[in-house]
């Protein structure tokens, strides 16, 4: 019989390089309300530490060291240096939401052993048998407001359909909207020929065929001038380029 896929209910928290998002799973938002409290708390530790040594800010940070660093909603979370820090701050990433910020140094701690051990709670994610317009085409903006409109603030089930070099790529829907089948049914993306040859059978490949087969019909977007996916008969893109 056919394998049995991984599915997770879980949030969409933040948008990554151009076509992927990051998934927070529902499951593990206890262990992120606990790990926050605890934060916080060793964040005041280091505070009172810290003035009483005369200090304002953290030790040298590097480049990948895992830290804790202040969001601006006053609350602290774990996070990693992405580049080596300059007076103005540091870059870092929120691994446990996926977003991208510059922190000044007054807010970066160094983060404790036994809190750096705990895997990141968000995984990188795109849409799996999908492809969206390219990074700089006229439907580029169209793709991310509709995937916006589509995801925020909503409890998702993600099934993982495959993964491809570390990333999840997964069908996306809610009670009401399958996000794949819209995106593709508004005419925003198109079916990966690699992902989905011409005899793939299943449910999700029929939707996805009509969604595409309705988005063609009407000339919806990336089908405006006709055929959308010719360029798909050129040799595949090497594996490491991201859409």
């Amino acid at each position: 019989g056919s394998k049995k896929l991984e599915f997770f209910e879980a949030t969409v928290t933040e948008l990554g390089e151009y076509g992927t998002f990051y998934l927070q799973k529902k499951s593990d938002e206890a262990v992120l309300d606990d790990m926050t409290e605890r934060l916080c708390a060793l964040a005041e530790e280091a505070a009172e530490e810290l003035k009483s040594s005369g200090r304002s800010s953290a030790p040298e940070l590097k480049p990948k060291q895992l830290v804790m660093a202040r969001f601006n909603d006053g609350k602290w979370y774990r996070a990693r240096c992405l580049g080596a820090a300059t007076k103005d701050g540091v870059e870092v990433q929120y691994i446990d939401f996926g977003t991208v910020e510059k922190c000044p140094r007054s807010r970066v701690l160094p983060l404790p052993a036994e809190l750096a051990r705990q895997a990141p709670l968000v995984r990188k994610a795109r849409l799996a048998y999908l492809r969206p317009p390219s990074k700089g085409d006229a439907d580029a903006a169209d793709f991310l407001d509709d995937f916006e409109d589509l995801t925020a603030g909503k409890t998702l089930t993600a099934t993982v359909a495959y993964t491809e070099d570390g990333v999840l790529c997964v069908l996306l829907a809610d009670d009401k909207t399958a996000v794949n089948v819209a995106l593709v049914r508004d005419g925003l993306a198109t079916l990966d020929k690699r992902r989905v040859p011409a005899d793939a059978a299943g449910s999700e490949f029929d939707a996805l065929r009509e969604a595409q087969d309705s988005a063609r019909s009407e000339r919806l977007h990336m089908w405006r001038y006709g055929d959308a996916d010719d360029e798909d008969d050129a040799p595949a893109p090497s594996r490491g380029r991201r859409y």
